[in-house]
């Protein structure tokens, strides 16, 4: 089991180069999953590198978002930046911790992603669970804001103005390939 959770590594080098594709959603369609209305603001896709992952096994949104991650390209999908930085993820939240600072923390976050992701079917469940820290993914689905029966929320937090994805995201994840 240990064995299949190493990180994977690429070595020095740019391996995810662009920045993940967003368009703003035309329809204001909110549709059902489990228990919970569904809400698309915006459509994503792209590949990246998981800088970041965690599992969930006793969290209370464990049904719907098993895994949070971080994802990242340009600068931070490189080794040698990320050797001296870790970002560890912890209660829903991540953090920044740099060792010898390589870019400022503003740099960093304009390369990140971090999502809630919540897989659409059993077939991308079961591909999420092969992730391993340093794949690279290539993904497409819907930023969302959730929301269920009793009224509680869970929105997404993208800020359009700057183009920052490193505020949580509530991702449903329609495609997902690991390469």
């Amino acid at each position: 089991m240990l064995w299949e959770q190493r990180p994977v590594s690429h070595g020095a080098g740019v391996v995810a180069p662009e920045k993940p594709a967003l368009q703003r959603v035309s329809f204001s369609n909110e549709f059902q999953y489990q228990h919970y209305t569904m809400k698309p603001r915006w459509e994503i896709r792209g590949t990246s590198r998981v800088i970041s992952k965690k599992s969930y096994w006793f969290d209370d949104k464990k049904h719907l978002s098993p895994y949070d991650m971080i994802l990242g390209w340009s600068a931070m999908s490189d080794e040698r930046i990320l050797n001296q930085v870790q970002l560890p993820i912890s209660n829903r939240q991540y953090g920044i911790e740099v060792i010898r600072p390589p870019l400022t923390i503003g740099e960093m976050k304009k390369h990140l992603l971090y999502m809630h992701a919540i897989p659409s079917d059993n077939e991308i469940s079961e591909k999420m669970k092969k992730i391993r820290e340093g794949s690279i993914v290539s993904y497409k689905g819907y930023i969302v804001d959730v929301k269920d029966q009793s009224d509680w929320r869970w929105l997404s937090a993208i800020d359009t103005r700057q183009g920052q994805l490193d505020k949580p995201q509530v991702v449903w994840i329609q495609e997902l390939s690991i390469q």
